[in-house]
């Protein structure tokens, strides 16, 4: 005997749905990225007759980091003298380590970048020879857990200066209405992963971070790719500064996309001027 079927409005065979568990009972989600912070040890190693100067995180002072501020690459990246180790140490310390993207090439991608993309040569060969420093220091410093991946000073530095130049390169597309750089487009590109991981919910954070490419450097990527994906807002110069920006960087969860000022810092400047010249 042939089974009835019920149709729907449509005419199409209706099927009864039945919610198995709640979100919140499931035993895994979607997590956001995250990286280590905390305390650096420096170290130098002396490799021939070279010296590797090398960070590497305190197992004394650990903590994870999920995200970073709105616009941070138009804030406390650009605010960066990265020839002042000192500063360097404090943000990387309360940051994360920024890893290069380039890391994320393969043998042929990355020697076409290194040569054909960067245009300033001198960059390029501080890129490369900082993963080197970084893999030395890997390979001659005694160290008991995985999760204390070191990076070079010299790779902590062309990274930075490449996202500084990369940043400052958009702001000049934007302004003067120009396509992006080859060298931003392949150094984004490059660093960008997924903004979340699949996780069980009482999985370790650290195991979790080291299946996956969990870094600075592609919070960074992904959130300039997001702010330029973002078209409910428009880009501004700001009134205070000149940045080029396209949300207020501050205290609110909601960030203004119509703000006259790139930050609260930079409107708390305004309104004093304002007040002293009064």
């Amino acid at each position: 005997m042939n089974q009835i079927k019920r149709l729907d409005n449509h005419g199409r065979i209706a099927r009864s749905r039945e919610r198995i568990h709640s979100n919140s009972k499931m035993l895994f989600h979607a997590a956001p990225i995250s990286w280590t912070v905390g305390a650096l040890e420096t170290h130098r190693v002396k490799v021939g007759s070279r010296v590797v100067v090398a960070y590497i995180p305190s197992m004394t002072s650990f903590d994870l980091r999920h995200g970073i501020p709105v616009e941070f690459f138009n804030h406390q990246l650009l605010d960066l003298d990265v020839e002042d180790e000192d500063a360097l140490i404090v943000f990387m310390e309360k940051w994360g380590l920024p890893f290069s993207p380039m890391r994320s090439a393969d043998t042929p991608l990355f020697e076409f970048i290194l040569d054909k993309v960067i245009q300033d040569h001198t960059l390029a060969r501080q890129t490369k020879r900082g993963i080197r420093d970084s893999d030395l220091a890997y390979k001659h410093l005694p160290m008991p857990f995985d999760e204390k991946v070191p990076i070079s000073q010299a790779e902590a530095k062309a990274t930075l200066m490449l996202f500084q130049r990369v940043v400052r390169s958009i702001h000049t597309s934007v302004l003067n209405q120009e396509p992006l750089t080859p060298e931003v487009m392949a150094f984004v590109d490059l660093g960008c992963t997924s903004e979340r991981i699949l996780s069980n919910r009482n999985a370790n954070p650290i195991f979790m971070r080291m299946l996956t490419w969990q870094t600075l450097s592609a919070a960074i990527c992904n959130q300039i790719v997001s702010t330029i994906a973002d078209t409910k807002a428009q880009w501004y110069e700001c009134n205070q500064c000149d940045l080029v920006f396209k949300r207020r960087q501050g205290k609110s969860k909601h960030p203004d996309s119509d703000s006259c000022y790139c930050s609260d810092r930079c409107k708390e400047r305004r309104m004093y001027e304002r007040r002293k010249e009064n």
